[in-house]
């Protein structure tokens, strides 16, 4: 996960899947509350480099890169051809999570 650079709190926020690399970027779902809230925590996590080079990368300048430690839980409406979520939206952390728990498929 990458936090943008140029909004109080991050604005969107890019995704990442453990085993796929980027996979597009959350825009809405956040409260301010939240938005605090996870602003704090990835500060902390904050590393020089992406986590994973794999898929479309957002410009270096926007973005601070953090450590995949965090595992949100995204509503969207689909996956795109290019492994992206369309209208992905934020549903909260899920705290306690192991992070390779990623990407579910339906069957």
């Amino acid at each position: 996960m990458a936090r943008r650079a140029g909004t109080r709190y991050g604005g969107g926020k890019p995704l990442a899947a453990s085993a796929g690399g980027q996979a597009g970027k959350a825009g809405t779902g956040f409260d301010t509350k939240t938005l605090r809230s996870l602003h704090g925590r990835l500060a902390r996590l904050e590393r020089e480099s992406p986590a994973s080079g794999k898929g479309r990368l957002p410009p270096p300048r926007a973005v601070h890169w953090v450590e995949p430690r965090l595992v949100a839980q995204i509503g969207f409406a689909e996956w795109t051809r290019d492994g992206e979520l369309r209208r992905a939206r934020s549903e909260g952390l899920r705290d306690g999570k192991e992070a390779e728990v990623v990407r579910e498929v339906p069957s």
